[in-house]
């Protein structure tokens, strides 16, 4: 059971297994500063998540965590293959100057926005080589997870590695989106 978690949840649930990965401080904060990339955990660490990221077929992240972090999102510290790279971003507030739009693997990378987003901020994110996926938002504004969850398993993604930020931490876990937590303190 334990070995196939991912596939049993999948044909199960008709969802993907989520992980979610949260490094956070002593005193129970995951950044330094909330405008600027703090690294709060070790090389040591940094490996492990990108020996994580090749087992799983997707990594997610905010639309924050891209602008403040800047992260690539790849695996790079083992051999192993580069997850899709699921971008959530209601609004299409990502910028494009990020390096997650420079490198060779543009065409791994899926944005969920709103339905509502602006055709034109669309198509310029598409002409990096993104998919694009567009999703309804409920009463409160927000895409629902579970719903991103349903898609994402149409599309044959079996397993997410969820590894920020806050408010996408705080979604998964309260509506119980997360089948694992990992923590790293």
């Amino acid at each position: 059971a334990e070995l196939n978690r991912f596939f049993f949840k999948y044909i199960i649930h008709k969802k993907p297994y989520v992980t979610i990965k949260i490094a956070q401080t002593l005193d129970g904060y995951i950044s330094r500063n909330r405008e600027k990339q703090s690294w709060i955990t070790s090389y040591k660490a940094k490996k492990v998540v990108h020996r994580w990221r090749s087992e799983y077929d997707a990594v997610l992240v905010g639309a924050g965590t891209i602008n403040i972090d800047n992260p690539l999102l790849t695996v790079r510290e083992v051999t192993g293959r580069n997850p899709i790279r699921l971008i959530l971003d209601g609004n299409l507030k990502i910028q494009k100057n990020n390096k997650i739009f420079h490198d060779n693997f543009t065409n791994n990378i899926i944005i969920i926005t709103s339905k509502n987003t602006l055709p034109k901020k669309i198509e310029s994110l598409a002409n990096y080589g993104c998919k694009i996926i567009r999703m309804p938002i409920d009463k409160n504004g927000r895409i629902n997870i579970n719903d991103i969850l349903i898609k994402l398993a149409e599309i044959g993604i079996t397993s997410i590695l969820v590894e920020g930020g806050q408010n996408i931490f705080s979604q998964f876990i309260s509506e119980k989106h997360a089948d694992e937590i990992k923590l790293f303190i």
